[in-house]
């Protein structure tokens, strides 16, 4: 049989599936706003589903945007900064049902509060979207609610012990504990620090940003990583750390980075000085059985930058949203540190480089061969597109 035969035969297999299928009703693009949580429970057709399974499938939605014809700071334009909500399809005895629910971040109560009407809110808070500082000073005179996450935790989830957690990049807290079956109790997780960087007030060593996606042992003994600053000693470093069963953090390993020139800051809040002292944003490791392997993109920590970003417009309460702190530097190879497991050592004395520069985001497999080769396969976005 030929392989246009091949193709012809898969193409006539396929056409009915296809058309079995309805497209009615199907919106592509920004939902203004997203009401799926109002319904309990929705019925998901479905066929072919062993009656052995039994669990949930949760999934992070970007679920509101506002109306896209609003003007700019009345609505999102990034995915990131979207309302957002946890979906869960739940499988049990061949059948599919699906829920959702909002996570009680301070943006959802801001819109919620507004009955879910952007336009009449705003975005009194800032991201990747535009933002309205007006309206952003006087929410900040409301007293804050401690479980009220100033963004949404829709990036990961995490599982500690038998807790599922909402997962966010920042490096204090990861996000929402919440109970998977109902959808609901919805608090905020706090670690048990046993270290020197997290633990009680440091203001010397202040932690910046945290791999969002982790890796987990057998044994559930979760590894990640962050990135810090000595403020006193203008040293960055990547460190890392392990989470057990019962949200215990301890730091078991930091790469100093080195002492960055606090001279080498140019035009346009440039730094100008040796870039291997910058450590680069890393949203995702992976791991082997005995090394944990940092991926270090060309997106810089720029120390430029640590200060308020300025106006766009000194006349307009509206101010562009967009990355700030953060350079890529197109001359700038991707890097990776490697931490020995069992040691508690790095493997590697200096960061490995590979040209070209690259924004890797996520992982997809790592093992270690008999020879001592590891091999890790990474997806690598555009840096324009990210």
């Amino acid at each position: 049989m030929s392989r246009d035969t091949l193709f012809l035969l898969s193409l006539t297999l396929l056409l009915p599936l296809v058309f079995s299928q309805s497209f009615q009703n199907v919106g592509l693009g920004f939902p203004e706003s997203w009401d799926g949580d109002k319904y309990s429970e929705l019925y998901c057709p479905s066929t072919n589903i062993p009656k052995f399974l039994d669990g949930y499938f949760l999934c992070q939605l970007s679920a509101s945007y506002g109306n896209p014809a609003a003007p700019p700071g009345s609505r999102l334009n990034h995915m990131i900064d979207a309302i957002g909500a946890v979906g869960s399809f739940k499988i049990s005895n061949g059948q599919v049902t699906f829920s959702s629910q909002y996570y009680p971040s301070r943006p959802y109560k801001i819109w919620e509060y507004y009955d879910r009407n952007m336009t009449k809110s705003s975005v009194p808070w800032a991201g990747w979207s535009d933002y309205n500082v007006s309206a952003m000073a006087r929410w900040e005179q409301v007293p804050a609610n401690p479980n009220a996450a100033r963004f949404h935790p829709n990036l990961d989830f995490w599982r500690v012990g038998k807790k599922i957690l909402a997962a966010t990049e920042a490096p204090y807290w990861v996000g929402y504990q919440f109970d998977v079956d109902t959808l609901s109790q919805f608090k905020m997780f706090p670690f048990i620090e046993k270290n020197d960087v997290f633990e009680g007030p440091n203001p010397a060593m202040i932690p910046i940003s945290m791999s969002v996606h982790e890796r987990r042992s057998s044994d559930g003994l979760i590894w990640g990583s962050f990135s810090a600053m000595n403020f006193n000693e203008q040293r960055f470093y990547h460190g890392v750390f392990t989470v057990d069963k019962d949200g215990t953090r301890r730091v078991v390993g930091l790469y100093d980075y080195g002492v960055w020139d606090t001279n080498a800051c140019g035009k346009n809040d440039e730094y100008i000085g040796d870039k291997t002292l910058l450590p680069g944003y890393i949203h995702s490791i992976t791991s082997t059985e005995n090394f944990i392997i940092l991926p270090i993109t060309s997106l810089l920590i720029n120390p430029c930058k640590f200060k308020e970003p300025p106006m766009t417009n000194v006349r307009s309460s509206i101010q562009k949203g967009g990355l700030w702190g953060m350079d890529f530097y197109d001359m700038v190879p991707m890097r990776f540190l490697i931490f020995n497991k069992k040691t508690g050592q790095w493997s590697t004395q200096k960061p490995l480089e590979v040209f070209p520069s690259m924004f890797v985001t996520h992982q997809l497999n790592a093992f270690e061969n008999p020879d001592g080769t590891i091999y890790a396969d990474m997806v690598s976005d555009s840096p324009r597109g990210s």
